[in-house]
């Protein structure tokens, strides 16, 4: 078969080729995933802005296509121009116009769209203009709580829709959409990165809060439960690697000023800092997400799959990686207390907590892998094809 895969937003700004999106890594293996068992793939994305370029890691064998950005973007590529991004309905038609003509002239059997509840809108959209193939979708955002009308239309024109987390897929079901559970493995293996040999690590003595310090990340939440544990646990490193980000919280450089066991690292990283080694030195990962951007959040998944005990928010698909008590911790979102128990506990019975580190690492790389998914996309791309001739 020939299938055009569509991944939004594949081109990222210059110098943050090592720093891409979850969502554009595991869509990318995904696509890879499909060529490893026989079918032809093309690659479609929007046009390229001033001065951004393709990820490292996009094979040279696949080719490439555009069609125009439904979004306006600021003039500036990098963080600060996050802010100006704005849907765009002339923009939408364009794309989605252009996508048809694409579709029509290239002849896939089969579309694969990856991304969140607007993708998927614009796939739905793409069938009523009759591409002349299904479309087949891979949601990365949690179902919402209900579905207008049109959502329910334009849902329904999918031939399938794909889920990587085993706890969303009832949640799409009660909304009337038949997802399917299709997993998906680590992109990043954190393990890989580190100097020395798989399985020779440096001792565990941090407690990591690795992300942008935004609001949806918790990044408030992270400094005000260390400010009030750092004092308890001198012989601990707290360690911050801060991605940069427009609307970042206050307090960062105060609270490292406080105390002399908390560490700041700034991307990019300096020389002998890598999130690899700072992974891989944490007892306990600290992710107290508000919200997702996508489902599974890799963060959550690539720490575990380190052997770091995890504390996230009980929130969408944190409950598919973590299990409370066991893998790590399930907190309340935006709960300061909450977090400092669970760290207090964790900091506490080191040894518990060094298991519950082991189980995690056991359950992601077993659960959590690339091994039948491209078997499991072939399966339903003939279904829906064979649907498709009926």
């Amino acid at each position: 078969m020939k299938v055009g895969h569509y991944v939004p937003q594949l081109w990222v700004a210059p110098g943050r080729g090592r720093n891409v999106s979850g969502h554009i890594q595991v869509a990318l293996t995904a696509a890879y995933s499909v060529v490893d068992v026989g079918h032809e793939v093309e690659l479609i994305t929007h046009e390229p802005h001033d001065g951004h370029e393709l990820p490292p890691f996009v094979r040279p064998d696949i080719e490439i296509l555009t069609v125009p950005d439904a979004h306006e973007r600021g003039r500036d590529v990098g963080v600060e121009a996050d802010r100006d991004t704005r849907l765009s309905a002339t923009g939408a038609v364009r794309q989605l116009h252009a996508l048809r003509s694409l579709v029509r002239r290239r002849g896939y059997d089969v579309v694969h769209v990856h991304g969140r509840l607007g993708t998927l809108r614009m796939g739905g959209l793409l069938r009523d203009l009759r591409p002349g193939c299904p479309i087949v979708a891979t949601a990365i955002d949690a179902p919402p709580p209900r579905l207008g009308l049109v959502d329910r239309h334009l849902l329904a024109n999918l031939s399938v829709v794909t889920t990587s987390c085993p706890s969303l897929v009832p949640l799409w079901h009660h909304l009337g959409v038949d997802a399917q559970l299709v997993r998906h493995g680590l992109v990043r293996d954190l393990a890989d990165e580190l100097p020395a040999a798989r399985g020779v690590r440096p001792d565990r003595t941090s407690v990591l809060f690795w992300r942008e310090a935004n609001l949806q990340n918790g990044g408030d939440v992270c400094i005000a439960a260390f400010d009030a544990i750092a004092p308890r646990h001198p012989d601990i490193t707290f360690e911050l690697a801060i991605r940069p980000y427009w609307d970042e919280v206050d307090g960062l450089d105060e609270l490292v000023d406080r105390h002399p066991n908390v560490r700041l690292h700034r991307f990019p990283y300096p020389d002998g800092i890598s999130i690899a080694s700072l992974v891989a030195s944490a007892l306990v990962v600290v992710l107290p997400f508000r919200s997702l951007t996508m489902n599974p959040q890799m963060a959550v998944l690539e720490s575990a799959a380190m052997g770091a005990a995890v504390i996230t928010t009980d929130i969408a698909s944190n409950r598919d990686v973590v299990r409370d008590t066991v893998d790590g911790r399930l907190i309340p979102p935006g709960d300061v207390d909450a977090l400092v128990a669970a760290l207090d506990e964790l900091l506490i019975d080191r040894t518990a907590t060094r298991a519950m580190g082991k189980s995690a690492e056991a359950r992601v790389r077993s659960e959590w892998t690339w091994h039948d998914h491209g078997p499991a996309l072939d399966r339903l791309y003939r279904t829906a094809v064979g649907q498709e001739r009926r």
